[in-house]
């Protein structure tokens, strides 16, 4: 495997944000590829995007390193178990699945790793505390793109 993208978050009392829970689908490529089968395709902050296959997905990992403590009280990771398991997921599925599921939320000290695969259950509330929650947010893949996709970047 190898990293393919790399993001960084920072909650604060300037920058504070909600996620509701969703799968990561998005993996960046080089570039556009003309194929049915690959459908999802988007531009952001001019980087091309493309929803990534069940199949391939599964064979990812998102490692997650934390540079400040994961407390409750500061918007940590929330997860729901084995829900990458299902595949892509519609909306619908994905509000059962959470009235259905507990969650469990992930506090992790400064230092400390949470991997998980793009497709499990994720989310994280506002944070309530005064400090810092900085993540970096790795991605790792296959070496290799099937149909003549390339990665934007390997790391």
């Amino acid at each position: 495997m190898v990293a393919v993208q790399c993001t960084f978050f920072n909650k604060s009392p300037t920058s504070n944000w909600f996620v509701a829970y969703h799968q990561d689908r998005s993996i960046p490529v080089a570039s556009y590829v003309s194929r049915k089968d690959w459908p999802g395709w988007s531009l952001k902050e001019g980087m091309t995007f493309v929803h990534g296959t069940d199949e391939l997905l599964s064979d990812m990992v998102a490692v997650r390193l934390h540079l400040d403590d994961s407390t409750p009280d500061n918007g940590p990771l929330r997860v729901i178990h084995n829900s990458h398991r299902d595949g892509t997921l519609s909306p619908h599925d994905i509000d059962l699945i959470r009235e259905s599921s507990e969650e469990i939320q992930l506090t992790v000290e400064r230092g400390g790793i949470v991997a998980f695969r793009p497709l499990l259950l994720h989310a994280s509330s506002k944070s309530r505390a005064t400090d810092n929650r900085r993540i970096l947010h790795f991605l790792f893949g296959p070496s290799e793109l099937p149909h003549g996709l390339k990665w934007r970047r390997i790391v």
